[in-house]
């Protein structure tokens, strides 16, 4: 018997034993879309955007992905992952971990050398006032 070595809802390729779906999600997922067809329920349409076809089973509600936060969310965290050190002649990465906050500078050094110079600055401005 010969198969297509494709899912048959994302076309994604097949490996090891799958014959049809890649994966769990895809077989429900091309269920849920078999049963909205025959039972006749329209597709819903974005209450931000007015795009029509969303999923009524999609996790962000009445809109559609580009409406959602989703999107700034990842351009957030491309920023962090970007971060550039914060002290005045470095031109180094800040090496976000992955988790937290993105770090201001790129060594312990480099944050100790920009505390003493705001310090050295705030002690200036005291003396000069």
């Amino acid at each position: 018997m010969f198969y297509d070595p494709y899912c048959d809802w994302c076309d994604k390729a097949l490996t090891g034993r799958q014959r049809t779906y890649c994966s769990n999600a895809c077989r429900q997922a091309e269920r849920r879309a078999d049963e909205r067809t025959r039972s006749g329920i329209p597709p819903r349409t974005c209450d931000k955007c007015g795009e029509e076809g969303i999923d009524h089973a999609n996790r962000y509600g009445g809109w559609c992905y580009d409406c959602t936060n989703t999107p700034a969310r990842h351009r957030a965290e491309e920023a962090r992952w970007e971060a550039a050190c914060e002290l005045e002649g470095c031109d180094s990465s800040a090496f976000w971990e992955g988790v937290g906050r993105a770090r201001k500078y790129c060594s312990d050094s480099h944050r100790q050398k920009a505390y003493r110079q705001r310090k050295r600055a705030a002690s200036l401005t005291a003396s000069a006032a």
